[in-house]
């Protein structure tokens, strides 16, 4: 029982890592979180509120997004910024890091 222990959590582990790597999100699936983000009232949707403004369609938005954003891809996440908001990518999820960094 111990071999098989042995041999399963590596493989588990490595699936995992494959996984992230395969699921690490783009600054395209962020800047269309974004988007869905800016019709709710969250930090990063305050934070792009300005941007929101100016846009006259999402695929517009979203050019304008993208130019704003700076992308830092470590493989198996991302961090995205814009401004001093700071939003980690990772699994094809987005979660807001900002207060960290504080």
């Amino acid at each position: 029982m111990k071999k098989l222990g042995k041999i399963i959590i590596p493989i588990l582990l490595i699936f995992a890592v494959i996984l992230a790597i395969a699921n690490n999100p783009s600054i395209d699936d962020f800047s269309n979180w974004c988007v869905q983000e800016i019709a709710g009232e969250s930090p990063v949707g305050r934070a792009l509120g300005a941007l929101a403004s100016t846009a006259l369609s999402p695929a517009l938005m979203q050019n304008v997004i993208q130019s704003f954003v700076s992308q830092k891809n470590y493989l198996l996440f991302s961090i995205f910024e814009v401004g001093e908001v700071r939003v980690l990518g990772v699994f094809n999820r987005f979660y807001n890091i900002s207060e960290f960094y504080k």
